[in-house]
């Protein structure tokens, strides 16, 4: 049995001995272990049928032993604990301890020998991270913040001088910061709060005998609207008196934000046609001029640097080609949203692809629209297998690009069959 809290393995071992059907005396017999590889034996645990017994223990050797006196009568049962080593006690990951103990006669011969193994896992600090901007409705780039959550000590060992160190990401300011312990009851309970931040990052909750946690809360930066998530990683260290000198971490990163864009599709191999859905919400944000555009590739490539029909301002990089499709004309869908198919021409004059152009998108709610593309590539229309087809929607406001979003269409081929 593992003690965590006392970093300690309870180890007990059964010994028999039988001729024929009767229980013979184990007088003369020796129970031997080698803890080499266990934990040295914590003194004044050892015990034989619940009675406290001195075994010999060599700490070179790291062997434990014991003679049973005449009496002993088959079965006899022997517990001792054993020290978890510091490096699997300090560890992170889950440890396992192997221990096989040794039954032997007077002449130190062994007659039987049993094996078990342990596992654990220590807890010694987990870090977590709630945003503030969660929910459906409106959306409010200001006033949004950030509670880190570091739990400590969750096996309940007894420590003192207990410092967490946690220093917030940039770009976070400091708000407040408070500790809570667990209670005989397994309630939180308040430890104490920090009216400043500390300077060298540095709190101390001193002696704690329980699961522990501080909670601290930043202020995320204020922006004019929110086009995407802006994710925040913060690592937080424990250390004791006798902990490793560098202490034990753990981590957590929080997205702030959203996506206003997102994109699906579905496919219909019986005419050769994608239909793709686009959905775009602002959320009640004032951005200014939202437009979104899809570039449609006819055929395999395309040297953007080198065509034509690409609006002023818009930079040929912000774009993201997808290829083999064609826009079927009249197929958009979209509710007071607007459309501009854009031609797209090679130098030769010759159209190779189409830009979608949608605006007119409200600053409530979310709205959408549908298009359809024509699978042009013969390998997925006539490949007779499943194959991925593309499609990126990018948001823009203005010319300025804000996010995109990119659907995979599963598109099954059944052009042969035999």
């Amino acid at each position: 049995t593992v003690h965590l809290n006392t970093q300690s393995v309870e180890w007990s071992v059964t010994l028999t001995a039988k001729q024929g059907a009767t229980n013979v005396d184990l007088g003369g017999y020796k129970f031997v272990d080698n803890l080499s590889a266990v934990g040295d034996y914590i003194s004044g645990t050892f015990q034989v049928g619940g009675e406290t017994k001195t075994p010999t223990w060599n700490s070179t050797d790291k062997e434990l032993s014991y003679e049973f006196p005449a009496g002993s009568t088959s079965p006899q049962t022997v517990t001792f604990a054993t020290k978890i080593p510091d490096a699997k006690y300090h560890a992170t990951s889950q440890q396992s301890i192997t221990n096989t103990g040794q039954l032997k006669d007077g002449e130190d011969e062994m007659k039987a020998s049993a094996q078990r193994t342990v596992t654990f896992t220590p807890q010694w600090i987990e870090k977590s991270g709630a945003a503030s901007d969660t929910g459906s409705g409106n959306y409010d780039p200001t006033n949004r913040t950030i509670t880190w959550t570091i739990n400590v000590n969750q096996m309940g060992a007894d420590l003192s001088d207990v410092v967490i160190y946690d220093k917030l990401p940039d770009g976070l300011t400091w708000l407040s910061a408070s500790w809570e312990k667990k209670d005989g009851s397994n309630n939180w309970v308040a430890g104490g709060t920090f009216t400043t931040e500390p300077t060298d990052h540095k709190y101390s909750l001193g002696a704690i005998d329980t699961e522990a946690r501080l909670i601290i809360v930043a202020k995320v930066p204020d922006e004019a609207y929110v086009s995407g998530v802006t994710h925040y990683t913060n690592t937080a260290t424990v250390t004791w008196s006798g902990s490793p000198s560098a202490g034990l971490s753990g981590g957590a990163t929080v997205g702030v934000g959203y996506t206003p864009i997102t994109k699906s599709g579905s496919a219909d191999p019986s005419t050769r046609q994608v239909t793709w859905t686009v959905e775009v919400g602002p959320r009640g944000q004032s951005i200014p001029n939202p437009t979104v555009y899809d570039l449609i590739v006819y055929g395999q490539s395309i040297d953007l640097s080198g065509v034509n029909g690409i609006p002023a301002g818009i930079a040929s990089g912000d774009l993201t080609p997808r290829y083999g499709q064609k826009y079927v004309e009249g197929s958009f869908v979209g509710s007071g949203l607007t459309v501009d198919p854009i031609a797209i021409t090679d130098g030769s004059g010759v159209q190779v692809a189409d830009l979608l152009k949608i605006t007119g998108f409200p600053q409530a709610g979310w709205s959408s629209f549908t298009f359809k593309t024509l699978v042009l590539d013969p390998d997925i229309f006539a490949g007779n297998t499943q194959q991925n087809v593309y499609n990126t929607a990018t948001l823009f406001s203005g010319t300025t690009k804000l996010n995109h979003a990119t659907a995979t269409v599963p598109y099954t081929s059944t052009m042969l069959a035999k």
